[in-house]
């Protein structure tokens, strides 16, 4: 009896022990702190995935970057935003509309020019693998303030959001480049390069993207020889972006450290 007396109290010992480290290890908020999330989500169109998953992350961050969300239009945002819980905004570059759901003959846009470097194979209308969202919490008020500015890509590979947040000019910057061969994702980063605004010293940058590149690929976290493609030329381009003169503190939050 006193043996197993003697393991009960080391037992409850090591239940307060874990307990305690758990507590310590918890959150604690300071003034102005900002959580932000990444995730290449491969999806949003399954209801119960998207519920639980957006609920998730909106207990833990302030601000959700999402790409890969497969959303099909306008139509299906509104809807889906409605999974984000007390939401300080939504914002979506959803990509172009599906070849199914393309109109009738008569009410058909002008062909699309695609980038210099992609074609048909590179830049399909289709919203599978393509689509970026930027969520923020309410407690942000990120579209209250201030109209927010918005940059969306019309093949749904970037989004960029200005917007005050605590009170500071702030641009968050989600993006997932292009991975089919090295010109064309060359031509993505030169995209957006282009539809970013001026650097400005009085803003807060966030960059946060799936590169689809590395300067070297050991660095990868897969370490997936398949995945391994050499785009020099993507890479010169994505330098661009990341250069201290446009974006001084971006490379700290990309995929791949360069």
């Amino acid at each position: 009896m006193h043996a197993l007396h003697g393991n009960g109290e080391k037992d409850t010992h090591h239940r307060r022990q874990r307990k305690n480290t758990k507590k310590a290890r918890q959150h604690q908020p300071h003034i102005h702190d900002l959580r932000v999330a990444f995730l290449h989500v491969h999806g949003l169109g399954d209801v119960r995935f998207r519920g639980y998953l957006l609920a998730q992350y909106r207990r833990r961050y302030d601000v959700l970057i999402l790409v890969e969300t497969w959303c099909p239009g306008p139509e299906e945002e509104r809807a889906w935003a409605k999974d984000w819980h007390n939401s300080g905004g939504t914002f979506w570059a959803s990509g172009p509309p599906s070849k199914q759901t393309t109109p009738a003959p008569h009410q058909q846009p002008a062909p699309v020019a695609h980038p210099p470097g992609e074609n048909e194979d590179t830049h399909p209308h289709t919203h599978k693998g393509r689509g970026v969202a930027i969520l923020f919490a309410r407690e942000l008020e990120a579209a209250a303030t201030d109209p927010p500015t918005i940059i969306r890509d019309p093949a749904g590979r970037y989004l960029a959001v200005s917007c005050k947040i605590h009170g500071r000019d702030t641009m968050f910057i989600g993006a997932h480049a292009d991975n089919k061969i090295d010109a064309s994702q060359e031509a993505y980063y030169s995209r957006l390069y282009d539809a970013l605004p001026p650097y400005n010293p009085s803003t807060d940058y966030h960059l946060f993207i799936d590169a689809n590149n590395a300067p070297d690929w050991t660095l990868d976290r897969r370490g997936n020889p398949a995945s391994q493609q050499d785009h020099p030329r993507g890479l010169a381009a994505l330098r661009r972006i990341l250069d201290p003169v446009v974006l001084p503190r971006s490379d700290a939050y990309s995929t791949h450290t360069l």
